[in-house]
């Protein structure tokens, strides 16, 4: 089975990199590259035969080096959007979720009907009770979005953690 679409997070990629990636049967659809720091950076790519997908590139500007850095896609057709996003665990969770919630406010408003995914590395344990995991999922829920991963994404001998997930406002499900 080869899936429709893959979002990355971390793919380390410079900007003069991005268009040297090939993977079979896929192109980059939207990607965010780090300008001055190394490593980071999100993006997705989509099977090279789907041809209704683009770049919304007002989302991907909402980015902000080291700390919330989107790529995303919209198919109008569909009204389906998809967002993949990277959190580091090294900026400030405040302004991460600032960013979070002017996208959410901004996709709400333009793509009003979209089944909306959200994915990504978010660096915030939800197997855990925080205050960050606690704004984190308030500002989800507040724009109707729901966690569909539930088990650890992170293993290890000594811990288990749950830092990337997918998030829909939608109910069908999620592959």
């Amino acid at each position: 089975m080869v899936p429709d679409l893959i979002c990355l997070t971390e793919h380390w990629l410079r900007e003069e990199e991005v268009d040297s990636i090939v993977l079979n049967h896929f192109k980059m659809v939207s990607c965010y590259s780090r300008k001055s720091m190394i490593h980071g950076g999100s993006c997705i790519l989509i099977r090279e035969d789907i041809q209704d997908f683009h770049e919304v590139d007002e989302v991907k500007q909402c980015s902000i080096e080291g700390q919330l850095e989107v790529s995303c896609v919209a198919n109008k057709k569909e009204r389906m959007l998809i967002l993949s996003i990277y959190r580091t665990c090294l900026g400030s969770f405040d302004i991460f979720i600032q960013q979070l919630e002017a996208i959410l406010n901004f996709i709400s408003v333009k793509y009003l009907d979209f089944k909306t995914t959200i994915c990504g590395d978010f660096n915030v344990n939800l197997l855990l009770e925080s205050n960050d995991k606690v704004q984190f999922m308030d500002i989800l829920h507040n724009f109707n979005f729901e966690q569909r991963i539930f088990q650890p994404t992170r293993v290890t001998k000594s811990t288990a953690s749950l830092l990337d997930n997918i998030f829909t406002n939608f109910d069908q499900y999620v592959q």
